[in-house]
């Protein structure tokens, strides 16, 4: 199967028909001789802007689930790309990447394909972004600060706000961000830090919030989060 060079994240649409995945065309990943989160990922020495990344598309076979050949549509996008979400109605897509912020897309309900919201990108140095399960709300984290960013979503056009609605303060060097299934819970993993971090999320206005206490203790280079549904 054909994709760009070195991809890194991948998310399926809720219809089930599609698959995007996110490629950084000049990233090279140096080999990790210390826990850093400096060393993972694209290494400095290794990036070539000038490349461009895309976002491309396949199709999936509702019989077998496997993946189109080659990709059917591609979109430019940031390069860097660390993370993708799709919003629960199946008609925005989002890219958590760590040099143009996150950049959005609204899909197209029949082909699939993908055209840029205005603004293509909206945010600082992205790493990961997850979705609220009424749609109305995205949650974001960065490569560099210790913070979670919460966004209302435009429900008209599923565009991101250019600044957070709220703020809270998360774990060193934030990884990976899931919420409970129930909308009521998110939690926060750290590269470095051996560390999860725990909120609660306020139903009516989305807000996030550290529980008490704010983090439990983990393993230390926690890459990743999922919860039982």
């Amino acid at each position: 199967m054909a994709t760009p060079p070195n991809p890194e994240p991948i998310a399926v649409s809720p219809n089930g028909k599609f698959a995007y995945v996110a490629n950084c065309g000049g990233c090279g990943y140096a080999r990790r001789k210390t826990p850093s989160h400096v060393a993972a990922g694209p290494s400095a020495a290794k990036r070539q802007p000038a490349k461009p990344s895309y976002l491309v598309e396949y199709r999936i076979n509702p019989r077998t689930g496997a993946l189109s050949p080659t990709p059917i549509a591609k979109v430019t996008t940031g390069n860097g790309a660390n993370w993708i979400a799709i919003a629960p109605n199946g008609k925005s897509v989002y890219v958590a990447t760590s040099t143009n912020g996150v950049w959005q897309y609204t899909i197209n309900p029949t082909t699939g394909q993908l055209s840029p919201k205005k603004p293509e990108s909206t945010g600082g140095t992205e790493h990961n972004i997850v979705i609220a399960l009424n749609g109305e709300n995205a949650y974001v984290i960065g490569d560099t600060r210790s913070g979670v960013a919460q966004c209302s979503i435009n429900p008209r056009t599923g565009t991101l706000s250019s600044q957070p609605v709220s703020t809270a303060a998360t774990v060193l060097h934030p990884e990976a961000i899931a919420i409970a299934p129930n909308g009521d819970s998110a939690y926060v993993t750290s590269e470095n830090d051996g560390k999860v971090a725990q909120y609660t999320i306020n139903p009516t206005t989305g807000k996030i919030t550290p529980m008490s206490p704010a983090t439990v203790p983990t393993a230390s280079g926690s890459l990743g989060v999922t919860i039982t549904p």
